[in-house]
């Protein structure tokens, strides 16, 4: 695919914003925060029956790349691809274990947020 000069520029800011934010996301303690602010108020939604009627699809979808392979076999073959993404994929999962951890939170096999 032919991609023009203008929108070479655009994809090219597009991941230099992706990578700024993913920085910022991994190395600031406010970003860390408002991260742990969000996942209070997901939990505290996922209490409510409407929510949970909501988030049914979206669950259905993770259950289905679980049970394809994509966590267990794309995702490793990824990070031994690129060590850029093996990095990125690292600091993410250390960043929801942290989150977790603090919140004394874990996902069920379902994709529920439970509290320990």
């Amino acid at each position: 695919m032919w991609i023009s000069k203008t929108n070479q520029k655009q994809l090219k800011q597009v991941w230099h914003d992706v990578n700024v934010y993913k920085n910022q996301l991994m190395n600031q303690e406010d970003a860390y925060e408002s991260i742990k602010q969000m996942v209070i108020k997901n939990y505290e939604l996922q209490q409510k029956w409407w929510y949970r009627i909501l988030s049914y699809p979206n669950r259905q979808m993770k259950i289905r790349l679980r049970d394809s392979g994509y966590y267990d076999i794309l995702i490793p073959a990824m990070c031994e691809l690129s060590d850029e993404y093996h990095q990125y994929y690292q600091q993410l999962m250390d960043f929801n274990q942290r989150v977790c951890q603090e919140l004394h939170l874990y996902y069920d096999s379902k994709f529920r947020l439970i509290k320990k």
